[in-house]
């Protein structure tokens, strides 16, 4: 017969006092466990890499407070003429222009912008809409004391916040290009597979948002795209601002939603202001999602072809040039028109 002692020491008894389920349950706690663990790693490393990103390409301009938040410009040249204001296109940065502003310093003063959020800029407390993106940069060319008047030259839906600008106060404003800009109301004018094509992007924008506040992007910044376009300087900074901090994202996205809205009344004249309207001779490739046939893209193109006309007509000094070699961007496929079409409008002043 065993002995108590054999008993007591049975290697077994273990097992038959906890049970299977209790083994699956340690096992359940110590994955969740390795999964906590490495989750706050990815959150502190992506934190450290953040702000890593952020130091490493400080702002080229000043920071002007245009009410309880700031606004970045970056202004180059000088002249006796009127002062160039550059403004980029929807989630794009005062990087766009690095092409255009250089070029433009020689012969003119002239500042590129981020509207907030984008860029260097603070993110604003207020929605996206355009009367507020027109009210915040009249308040940085006041706080920026620059003396108007002003050529402004606005891309995408720069190109609205320049038109508005020009409509809201014309004494400040003497002359205007218009770089493939977009249209108040374009949404309501395209056909719908556009419009749910364009919603579905604000939502992986919003997933890419929520990536970015992770970090996640930031531990591996060269799987960002870079655009091959602008100089690699340029190219290398915006992308470090993309990935380093969801604001930019989420102005973008909102600037996207403001569109889709088309609620701003659209500009009805410019009177005699000089304007340049340069309009894209082609289609982005994979400007909309697989799910927009090609004949639906040609469709669009029509209407943006009718809006771009329209543009045009607005005032009765108004030009129409085609970039025939470039897709929406002009500024960075075909940088001579704009610098051309800028050279123009200063002319027309004397």
């Amino acid at each position: 017969m065993s002995s108590p002692s054999a008993v007591t020491s049975n290697p077994r008894l273990p097992a038959q006092k906890h049970g299977w389920r209790w083994w699956i349950t340690r096992i359940l706690l110590g994955l969740l466990a390795l999964i906590v663990t490495v989750a706050i790693g990815v959150l502190v490393t992506g934190a450290i890499a953040k702000a890593w990103l952020w130091a490493a390409y400080p702002a080229p301009g000043q920071l002007v407070d245009v009410g309880g938040y700031k606004l970045h410009i970056a202004c180059q040249g000088s002249g006796a003429g009127p002062t160039v204001i550059l403004e980029a296109g929807t989630g794009a940065t005062s990087l766009d222009w690095a092409l255009v502003q250089p070029q433009v310093s020689t012969f003119a003063k002239v500042c590129s912008y981020d509207r907030a959020g984008i860029g260097w800029s603070d993110a604003s407390p207020k929605p996206r809409s355009i009367p507020i993106m027109v009210a915040e940069l009249h308040a940085l060319l006041e706080r920026t004391k620059l003396k108007g008047p002003f050529v402004l030259v606005g891309h995408s839906i720069g190109g609205i916040v320049s038109r508005q600008y020009a409509a809201l106060y014309p004494s400040e404003v003497t002359g205007l290009v218009l770089v493939d800009s977009a249209y108040e109301n374009q949404f309501r004018r395209y056909p719908e597979p556009v419009v749910t094509s364009t919603a579905r992007a604000v939502q992986q924008l919003r997933m890419l948002e929520t990536l970015i506040a992770l970090g996640i992007p930031a531990l591996l910044p060269s799987l960002a795209p870079l655009e091959s376009r602008l100089p690699k300087p340029s190219a290398e900074a915006y992308r470090a601002l993309m990935t380093s901090n969801p604001k930019h994202i989420a102005a973008g996205r909102g600037e996207i939603e403001e569109l889709l809205l088309g609620d701003t009344k659209p500009v009805t004249t410019l009177g005699k202001l000089p304007l340049v309207v340069l309009s894209r001779g082609h289609p982005d490739p994979g400007m909309f999602d697989s799910s927009v046939t090609p004949e639906v893209v040609a469709q669009s193109e029509r209407v943006w072809t009718q809006m771009q006309l329209e543009l045009m007509a607005l005032s009765s000094r108004g030009k129409r040039i085609v970039a025939q070699k470039s897709g929406h961007s002009i500024h960075l496929d075909q940088p001579e028109l704009v610098i051309g079409a800028i050279r123009e409008v200063l002319n027309a002043q004397h």
